[in-house]
């Protein structure tokens, strides 16, 4: 998707938030506003939030000297999402269909979203209470948002499958519908794609590692240093790997602002959180949302 007027607002908040995170001083946040301010006066509007919003990041990375603000955050939430993997699991296991409850656990896990939320919201209570909310939709509303089984009918023709994680410990929730589907379609290749450098809290190969994501496929790193995966920042060797992949799934906002204009095989699983997502998603904010790709043509 392309910036929208409602992401300039966004940047500038993330900016305060990562900054007080991070214990910078207000003269630091404001060399970052003056910096981010600058490049956006120049942007143009076809380019997505995630590629817009690189300048911000570097020139916080910057400020925070190769410290990641985030990590004790990032810590806290794989461990709260591991202590509710047995209960997700078991939740998982024992449904009428294991693998459509844990997509539904998975896209319920982009929740945890330190870009939009403080950092001290209730994350178990909200995944809680967001399936519940799912379980609770129409099935019009259902039938327009989450194409559950058009994602299901794609998978007994894939060789190899990528998953492009977005948000510590909702890396824990991807796991468990790893898990579900190497179960089920156990000749299925399966990558897990990272970020490559620390950006928010969005996950990195450390915590796909923590959170055991290694035991159901092989974990890989896009290099890329923005809170999306921008494929003109990509490593080489993980655009190479990615064009192999005959099967995307591509999870949270920040992966679905930078690749939903690219002509890729994906289906995208996510939480509409903001205005602007909404607005292209066409869908109220607070959606769950599983998506084929609306460029690729899929016949």
């Amino acid at each position: 998707m392309n910036i929208q007027l409602s992401c300039i607002p966004c940047f500038f908040n993330q900016v305060l938030q990562a900054g007080r995170v991070g214990a910078l001083d207000e003269e630091a946040i404001r060399r970052v506003y003056v910096r981010l301010g600058s490049a956006l006066k120049e942007m143009p509007f076809d380019v997505s939030p995630a590629e817009a919003g690189m300048c911000m990041f570097s020139a916080l990375a910057e400020e925070m000297k190769g410290v990641d603000p985030y990590a004790a955050l990032k810590k806290k939430a794989n461990a709260l999402a591991l202590n509710a993997y047995g209960r997700a699991k078991q939740t998982v296991m024992t449904a009428p269909d294991p693998l459509e409850m844990a997509i539904e656990f998975a896209c319920a896990g982009n929740i945890i979203d330190y870009g939009v939320y403080p950092p001290d919201f209730d994350v178990e209570g909200e995944i809680e209470r967001i399936v519940s909310r799912l379980n609770e939709q129409s099935s019009a509303e259902r039938a327009e948002f989450f194409k559950y089984e058009a994602f299901k009918d794609q998978l007994p023709h894939v060789d190899r499958m990528m998953v492009i994680g977005d948000n510590a410990g909702e890396v824990l929730f991807d796991r468990i519908l790893l898990e579900t589907m190497v179960a089920t379609y156990p000749d299925i290749t399966m990558y897990y794609a990272t970020r490559g450098y620390p950006v928010l809290n969005d996950c990195v190969i450390e915590d796909a590692l923590e959170c055991g994501i290694d035991g159901v496929a092989t974990v890989v790193s896009s290099g890329v240093a923005s809170p999306g995966l921008v494929l003109n920042q990509a490593s080489g060797e993980f655009l190479e790997l990615l064009h192999t992949c005959d099967f995307i799934l591509s999870k949270g906002q920040g992966n679905y602002e930078s690749l939903s204009n690219e002509n890729i095989p994906a289906f995208y699983a996510l939480m509409a959180k903001c205005e602007a997502v909404a607005n292209d998603a066409q869908c109220p904010i607070g959606t769950l949302i599983l998506q084929p790709s609306r460029i690729w043509n899929w016949h």
